[in-house]
């Protein structure tokens, strides 16, 4: 991808500035390998590329195909023909028609499907794939609007989606809003989306004024801005088990936003998931809105920015944070000098509304590139650090950017820092 100096990749017309070379590409070996077997990469005779840089392969034992549930209709019933590169638009959208009249489920069998029309699914109906492995819904038109002609807009009470893999040709650049893996209809509820790997989308998940909801073993590889975002008030939902990577903007973030008057977001649970290697925004983000748990999350790696951020700037006008809880998460190598604030891996920002009644504790934060917990902004903020252990900073351990109001009549915290070699025991100090 390509831009000039600072866009890191908002444009796709080479002959500016290159910049992210990062791709990711998912290939099907047609046999299994064994013990003892050589695996090689070899650039085809004939191709001009000036070189490739291979920076990591991750092998996998993909497991077999799921078997078409009891009670569920076939897209195939309905004219889809997989693996025959014609759209399945049409066809899959009829068998969702059925399927929701007769309260039958939609069954995707293994291929590759062609999609050219948004896939709308009103709740209780269930859709099922055979594995993110077998099932490709593979989007060819971005569309106008603002999700776009790809992916799955869920509607009513208990729509739910799995077990696929969602990819597109259509999406080559940052810009644009269009060209989304999962939206919401406004109100949707009691939506489950799981075991879905989705690539090359604008985002991932882009989930607003929905509530109870679960979003659980998904993957996010290289979309071109969020990997998963709810916001507009989105609350009492899940996000668990997720692994997220090379994403254009934030990794996984919950988002309470003002401008339209949505209310706050209130009880989002992030967990267990891994968001790495993001280029242009945090890898998680707590933007707003209450009584959130993020709990057990592994935040490795950042282009520019903190890999946890709460809050981001004023640019987004956010409901006031509060009564939330950090705990259990491992934050690797965080923090860039996005216009040059050098910020810490955690980077707390209460600029533009107060960030109150935060516990952050028992947090491992592992050789920040700057400071390992970073707190700036001039609004109001009471947050209790507790058994947190931040090893090896480039910088401080912990520091404020700007002058900032405390609430209460003291901030505490219990953080050790230790520089690399140095156990606790061997006379790491305490910030206080």
């Amino acid at each position: 991808m390509y831009g000039d100096a600072g866009q890191n990749g908002q444009s796709n017309t080479p002959g500016e500035a290159p910049h992210v070379f990062w791709e990711e590409s998912r290939f099907r070996l047609a046999q299994p390998l064994e013990g003892g077997d050589h695996l090689e990469l070899r650039k085809h005779q004939g191709d001009g590329a000036g070189f490739y840089r291979i920076d990591l392969i991750e092998l996998e034992a993909p497991p077999p195909a799921l078997p078409q549930p009891a009670d569920s209709i076939s897209v195939t019933d309905f004219g889809a023909v997989p693996d025959d590169g014609e759209d399945d638009s049409d066809a899959i959208l009829a068998c969702l028609a059925v399927a929701k009249a007769q309260q039958k489920s939609v069954w995707i069998p293994g291929g590759v499907y062609h999609q050219s029309q948004r896939f709308i699914v009103e709740g209780p109906l269930v859709v099922r794939g055979a594995g993110m492995w077998h099932t490709e819904i593979l989007g060819t038109s971005l569309g106008t609007d603002f999700a776009g002609n790809m992916g799955f807009e869920l509607g009513g009470d208990g729509a739910e989606v799995s077990d696929l893999y969602l990819d597109c040709v259509a999406q080559t650049r940052r810009q644009g809003s269009n060209g989304k893996g999962f939206t919401l209809s406004g109100g949707a509820s009691n939506r489950v989306v799981e075991n879905v790997w989705i690539t090359h989308t604008q985002t991932g998940f882009w989930m607003s004024t929905g509530a109870h909801g679960l979003i659980r073993n998904c993957r996010m590889r290289f979309t071109y801005a969020d990997g998963i975002n709810i916001n507009r008030g989105t609350s009492h939902t899940v996000i668990e088990h997720c692994h997220v990577r090379g994403c254009g903007d934030d990794g996984i973030v919950t988002l309470s936003e003002t401008e339209r008057s949505d209310p706050p977001a209130v009880n989002n649970t992030l967990r267990n998931n891994t968001v790495s290697a993001i280029w242009w925004g945090q890898n998680l983000v707590l933007g707003g809105g209450s009584e959130h748990l993020v709990e057990n999350n592994l935040l490795p790696g950042n282009a520019l920015m903190a890999v946890f951020a709460i809050n981001m700037t004023g640019a987004y006008p956010k409901h006031p944070t509060s009564d939330c809880i950090v705990r259990g998460n491992t934050l690797v190598h965080g923090g860039g000098n996005f216009v040059g604030q050098n910020r810490g891996a955690a980077w707390i920002n209460a600029s533009s509304t107060t960030v109150t009644d935060i516990v952050f504790e028992d947090n491992n934060i592992v050789s920040p590139l700057f400071s390992g917990i970073h707190i700036r902004g001039n609004s109001t903020q009471k947050i209790i650090f507790r058994n947190n252990r931040i090893t090896d900073p480039g910088g401080s351990g912990s520091g404020s950017s700007r002058r900032r109001k405390v609430g209460g009549n003291s901030k505490r915290t219990s953080s050790r820092v230790c520089r690399q070699g140095r156990s606790p025991s061997q006379g790491c100090g305490v910030n206080g």
